[in-house]
């Protein structure tokens, strides 16, 4: 098992060994650092940018946006998907819906929402109804892929309502419920950042990356993904931790 782990690991850093050559033979090819800086300018940006207070709060606003998004999305998908479970019916009525959140391009989502609520708040709504059907399905199918024998047992012992739901059903969809979290987060980062970049609320870093952008402050534009790829390992890695913690205690 620690032969098997470190290999891993080895990969891993080999990878980001790969990543990081390719960056410098790029950036040296192109020899233009306002277009594509190197990996020690992009640093030297970074520590600057972290330096500054006025960062911090800029982040705090935009993962505070993105945590009340997946939030409400998920209290949504659980509801729809325990009405969905309890009543086929409604499964079918809420297919349509969840369709149309599926296929309906951002773009359209943004210039809708803009009209109608504004630019403070687009970012939030228009990032819940892309995480919204993907929690949903994650739910469902969860549902979908238990056991036949387990849900006759359950049905036999008592009807479908909210402790059986809690007790039953979400531990054993949980690595459905956990895969959904992680992607909703991931994919709710950057439909959140596109839409700050578009609408331009204020405290944002779609907003930082549009004036670094015009600035032609490229180091910047890349110390910030870097940022940003961070915050979504450390979210991934806290919520693998939590499914860890949720497996031992069911």
């Amino acid at each position: 098992m620690k032969t098997l782990f470190s290999k891993h690991r080895f990969a891993f850093g080999m990878g980001i060994i790969m990543i990081l050559i390719i960056w410098i033979v790029a950036s040296l090819a192109i020899h233009q650092e306002i277009i594509f800086p190197t990996p020690w300018s992009t640093l030297r940006d970074l520590v600057q940018i972290l330096i500054v207070p006025h960062t911090y709060l800029v982040l705090a606003t935009t993962l505070f946006r993105i945590l009340m998004a997946v939030l409400i999305s998920f209290v949504l998908a659980l509801i729809f998907a325990s009405l969905s479970i309890k009543y086929p019916h409604f499964a079918s009525f809420i297919r349509p819906q969840i369709t149309l959140l599926k296929t309906i391009p951002v773009a359209s989502i943004i210039i809708i929402l803009l009209v109608l609520i504004g630019h403070e708040y687009s970012p939030l709504f228009i990032t819940g109804f892309v995480v919204l059907p993907l929690l949903y399905e994650a739910i469902y199918q969860g549902y979908r892929s238990i056991d036949p024998n387990i849900l006759d047992d359950v049905r036999m012992l008592s009807t479908i309502n909210i402790p059986i739901i809690r007790h039953v059903y979400l531990p054993l969809i949980s690595p459905f419920l956990f895969t959904g979290l992680i992607q909703s987060l991931g994919l709710g980062l950057k439909v959140m950042i596109m839409s700050e970049f578009i609408i331009q609320p204020t405290l944002s870093i779609g907003r930082e990356l549009l004036f670094l952008k015009q600035q032609f402050e490229m180091g910047k534009v890349f110390a910030w993904t870097f940022i940003l790829m961070i915050l979504i390992m450390v979210i991934e890695f806290l919520i693998s931790i939590l499914k860890k913690q949720w497996t031992l205690k069911g």
